[in-house]
């Protein structure tokens, strides 16, 4: 029993790096869409008041802050 508990832990430890290779993260997938119209305009609004824009390639960046900003109810 000793001898097959051996074997067996030896085939882990050589399976194991490709076992963490096989789990690797894969790149996370683009769920973006189109925004609306009421949704364009709130954000066209939104930074015209803040004096920002929209960041073109915000992949993997840090968020600094947030701006609120009230918008008219309908």
């Amino acid at each position: 029993m000793g001898r097959l508990r051996s074997i067996v832990f030896a085939g882990l430890l050589a399976a194991a790096p490709r076992l963490a290779v096989a789990d690797a993260p894969k790149a996370p997938k683009s769920v973006t869409h189109e925004y609306s119209p009421y949704e364009k305009e709130s954000i066209r609004i939104a930074l015209a008041q803040t004096g920002r824009e929209i960041e073109p390639s915000p992949e993997g960046k840090t968020i600094e802050g947030w701006d609120v900003v009230a918008l008219d109810v309908f």
